[in-house]
């Protein structure tokens, strides 16, 4: 009994866990299937606890290359951290056709920044035009931690 009473316990305390953990992609124009979604997501959260850096992916019918959209971002995603991490936001929209790779004020002071952003965002072009959405995001997304794992430590 006690053992039954014990997993439980630790069934609902990891469900509680896992409930308050925030989705690292966003589709609001779904064109990702909920098997992408949970596999970029999962590479995404494993990236965050590793690293304690932040990479979002979110696509949207809306600009997503308004100051707005983007701030509103940063703040939806780091409202919640003492400490600030760098992070960097992978906004797509089909409808605008836009993918643009932007970050928070962390970043701002990083020598060629929009360089590197435009090199990162080109690796992963080839898959995107072939419709390979998946792949695509997932190249981009892998670029931009290597490139946030590059910057020097947060104190």
């Amino acid at each position: 009994m006690k053992k039954i009473i014990s997993i439980l316990t630790c069934s609902l305390f990891a469900l509680a866990i896992n409930a308050q953990q925030i989705k690292l992609v966003t589709d609001k124009e779904s064109i990702f299937t909920s098997e992408e979604i949970n596999r970029i997501d999962s590479l995404l959260q494993a990236y965050k606890q590793s690293s304690g850096n932040l990479v979002v992916v979110c696509t949207d019918s809306l600009d997503v290359s308004t100051k707005a959209y983007k701030d509103s971002l940063i703040a939806k995603y780091t409202k919640d951290d003492a400490q600030k991490p760098y992070a960097i936001f992978l906004l797509l929209s089909r409808k605008n056709s836009i993918v643009l790779l932007v970050s928070n004020d962390l970043t701002k002071d990083i020598p060629n920044r929009l360089e590197e952003f435009m090199k990162i965002v080109s690796y992963g072009v080839p898959a995107l035009k072939e419709k390979k959405l998946e792949e695509g995001v997932t190249i981009i997304c892998r670029k931009a931690m290597g490139f946030l794992d590059s910057l020097p430590k947060i104190n």
